[in-house]
């Protein structure tokens, strides 16, 4: 009977963990009624910044929001990921090691990629106005 317990237990420690990864920042393959805003004007066509939303709506919608409205995460629009990370060295270091709540995606995204979202956070989600 013990077995049997111990077994219980970490069938739902395992349960219990793929459904807080997948929850936030899990990089889920199931497609969302929405995707990140794209780049307008002179920054449409810039290949980094196109990757930066690609890799945005993988990994830090779910957490962030699609528009970077937040919830549960930080909202980014309005201009509050500047305010409270004034260089994009300071959100990279967030984005590398985590914080809180928030995972790592130091071993997750190459650093071009992690230069890339953080791009994008900060020239397109980020001068957005808040809803």
């Amino acid at each position: 009977m013990t077995a049997r317990r111990a077994w219980a237990g970490i069938v739902v420690g395992v349960l219990g963990a793929a459904l807080l990864l997948g929850a936030c920042g899990g990089g889920s393959d199931a497609p969302t009624a929405a995707t990140p805003p794209k780049p307008q004007g002179a920054l449409a066509g810039d290949p980094v910044l196109l990757e930066g939303r690609a890799i945005y709506g993988e990994y830090c919608a779910s957490c962030h929001g699609v528009a970077g409205e937040g919830a549960p995460g930080p909202a980014f629009v309005g201009r509050r990921l500047v305010r409270t990370m004034p260089t994009a060295a300071d959100e990279a270091a967030v984005v590398r090691a985590g914080r809180a709540v928030m995972p790592s995606f130091g071993k997750t995204l190459t650093p071009e990629q992690l230069d890339a979202v953080v791009r994008y956070t900060r020239e397109v989600l980020a001068p957005r106005p808040a809803p």
